[in-house]
């Protein structure tokens, strides 16, 4: 008997004793991509508007509802192309993934150059990408790195990560981290410009480095990075691009410190870390309140080896998480959460607020609440697994985040961003195939 969740249907005709039957396809090599068109302009699905695979010239149309389904698509990277009558055409990149359906929204506008909103700067595949809020101009504005390089093999060796953009959005800082074996070495701490042009290295790391942040100066940059000594311990390091001077603030032992972050006025750097002073309690991604006299973190009555980045509601045995504030002098702790797992509190800009992920309700959502732990609710019903990362916009209109809504193959991690609007109750797609995302 053929296992149903190896091979899937395609149109390929076999005739066995006179009828005709479908050919089954091994999903660990071909797989399923199906989504939704919908125009910017009238809010509406798009119809009749065609789903193109560049690579393989492949394509489907959107039924009436702007719904479209491909089947038996290569695993890997490909190219879509998307059509739609009266509306300009866009590209995106994506990843089909194996054992599973891949689901993918696309926003189409008349005019493309007209498109306002916010930039989202964000990881894909080894390459940082800049985009408009709604995903319709995505630019990798890193792969010219590797093309102009004098080492050819850069596309598999060379990796991009942790954008941040810099306070006035004039510039970005990301890491490079080099696989290769050649002496003209990019690992480092680089900085370009929002078109990836004028990059610059700020200084050489000699070891794996992840999770930047940079202060609102825009002269002190602090970042995750294993211990170039000692493998097993991950630490914060620090360098200053005025005096030249690269500094270890932590990782001496078996610590796990991570997603630095400054306070508005750079004095004060908070982090997530597996190590406490507690041996029975874990506390990680604090943040401060955008006055700096308050932070809130999470914290879990359990040692763990990692500090995990995303949150997986399946995990229902796993050590509950709450979110807790203190004073920037670290007194008045307070328990703002006492139900589920509770992770990654995240300030609205004017302080009032914090964002969340919890899984209460038996699924990864985002929730809000007050800065006092009252009127705690919920805001997006997706029934995820996976969620992290809520980002606030700066109007605090809108709330960025990633989660694994809608897919139907086995995610590792919450890869697609989508946006909120709390005061709509919208709830959209930015991107797939996106991560560690800066808004």
């Amino acid at each position: 008997m053929i296992d149903k969740n190896f091979f899937l249907v395609i149109p390929a005709i076999i005739a066995i004793n006179g009828c005709a039957l479908l050919a089954p396809v091994d999903r660990a090599r071909y797989s399923d991509v199906e989504g939704h068109i919908l125009s910017l302009d009238t809010n509406a699905p798009v119809p009749n508007a065609e789903v193109k695979v560049v690579e393989t010239s492949t394509y489907e149309g959107t039924d009436r509802n702007g719904r479209f389904s491909i089947r038996a698509l290569p695993v890997g990277w490909v190219t879509l192309e998307i059509n739609a009558p009266g509306h300009d055409t866009i590209t995106r990149k994506l990843k089909v993934e194996a054992y599973g359906t891949k689901y993918v929204d696309f926003s189409v506008t008349r005019d493309n150059t007209q498109v306002k909103g916010e930039k989202i700067v964000f990881e894909r595949d080894g390459d940082i990408w800049i985009s408009d809020e709604y995903g319709i101009d995505q630019q990798n504005i890193t792969e010219t790195i590797k093309e102009q390089s004098a080492t050819p093999d850069y596309t598999s060796s060379l990796f991009f990560n942790s954008p941040v953009w810099f306070n006035n959005k004039t510039k970005i800082a990301y890491i490079a981290n080099d696989a290769s074996n050649s002496p003209r070495t990019k690992n480092g701490l680089w900085v370009m410009g929002v078109n990836g042009k004028l990059n610059q290295r700020v200084t050489y790391v000699d070891s794996t480095a992840f999770r930047l942040t940079i202060n609102p100066k825009g002269d002190n940059f602090i970042f995750s990075m294993i211990n170039p000594d000692n493998a097993s311990s991950i630490g914060l390091y620090s360098y200053n691009s005025v005096t030249s001077k690269m500094e270890a603030l932590s990782g001496y032992n078996m610590s796990r410190d991570f997603n630095p972050k400054w306070s508005p006025k750079s004095d004060i750097i908070t982090y997530s870390s597996s190590l406490t002073q507690s041996p029975m309690v874990r506390d990680f991604n604090p943040k401060w309140s955008p006055k700096s006299d308050i932070i809130t973190y999470s914290s879990s009555l359990t040692q763990s080896p990692m500090v995990i980045n995303t949150y997986d509601a399946t995990q229902m045995g796993a050590p509950k998480n709450q979110i807790f504030t203190m004073t920037n002098k670290g007194f008045n702790r307070k328990q703002l959460t006492v139900n589920g797992d509770n992770y990654d509190p995240a300030w609205s800009p004017d302080g009032n607020k914090i964002a969340f992920i919890s899984n209460r309700t038996g699924a990864a959502e985002v929730w809000v609440m007050n800065k006092d732990g009252s009127g705690q609710r919920r805001l997006t019903d997706t029934k995820a697994t996976r969620a992290g990362n809520p980002t606030w916009s700066a109007d605090s209109q809108r709330i960025l985040f990633s989660s694994n809504y809608k897919q139907k193959y086995a995610s590792l991690n919450p890869t697609d961003l989508w946006v909120y609007e709390p005061s709509t109750y919208a709830l959209r797609m930015i991107s797939n195939d996106a991560f560690n995302a800066d808004w």
